[in-house]
């Protein structure tokens, strides 16, 4: 039997800490570095594995937008700001 987890959608269950944030996120900016959008997504799957805080989630999902739009350049700055 299945329990229904009450997060939302497409955000895991494991606490960050602010050292496994700051991480996380800068390999997410090596990857985005690469403008190489599978390398992207290797790193943006690991985030997922977090339950992130309301204005990371709204950075990280601005970041998966614009690094689905090839803007690497933008989604390179908002990460860096991070």
């Amino acid at each position: 039997m299945q329990t229904i987890q009450s997060n939302d959608e497409n955000q895991g269950d494991l606490i960050l800490s602010d050292q496994q944030r700051d991480l996380l996120f800068q390999d997410l900016l090596s990857s985005i570095q690469t403008k190489r959008p599978a390398k992207c997504e290797i790193s943006m799957d690991k985030i997922l594995e977090y339950k992130l805080n309301q204005d990371d989630r709204k950075n990280f999902d601005t970041i998966k937008k614009l690094i689905g739009q090839y803007k690497f350049q933008d989604a390179e700055e908002l990460c860096k700001s991070l």
